[in-house]
């Protein structure tokens, strides 16, 4: 099976902020590890979304990711203080050594659950809206 990058957000958020600041770490490993995504693309293409209990569950993997000298990009989240939300891990075998225990990220999510009302420009996303903006 090919290796999968390796997404992981705090299970302490709200589902949806959860996935957007998984997408914001993808998107921060991008940028600062263009060799190993350009390589994990064309090779693999393969995620994983994994959860930790809250940041300073994070920031101990972070620093356990660092200590391997595994490649990771960590996202902090402005609209919180600048908390860390969410890390990037590269594919391989040091990453998947950390992630190993880790569970899938947005398990109590169903799809039975009524969805958060998410604010789009001035109307919500139940009423709808040609003009969005955020």
């Amino acid at each position: 099976m090919p290796d999968k990058l390796i997404l992981i957000t705090r299970s302490d958020l709200p589902p949806a902020q959860q996935a957007v600041q998984a997408a914001h770490a993808l998107r921060q490993f991008t940028a600062e590890h263009p060799i190993e995504d350009k390589a994990w693309f064309e090779e693999s293409n393969h995620l994983a979304l994994l959860s930790v209990q809250d940041e300073p569950g994070l920031l101990l993997l972070q620093d356990r990711a660092w200590e391997l000298g595994v490649p990771c990009a960590a996202f902090h989240e402005p609209d919180l203080g600048g908390a860390l939300t969410a890390l990037a891990l590269a594919p391989g075998a040091g990453s998947r050594r950390l992630a190993r225990s880790l569970p899938m990220a947005l398990q109590e999510a169903t799809c039975s659950e009524r969805p958060e009302r998410i604010v789009i420009g001035q109307r919500t996303a139940a009423e709808g809206s040609s003009h969005r903006t955020g």
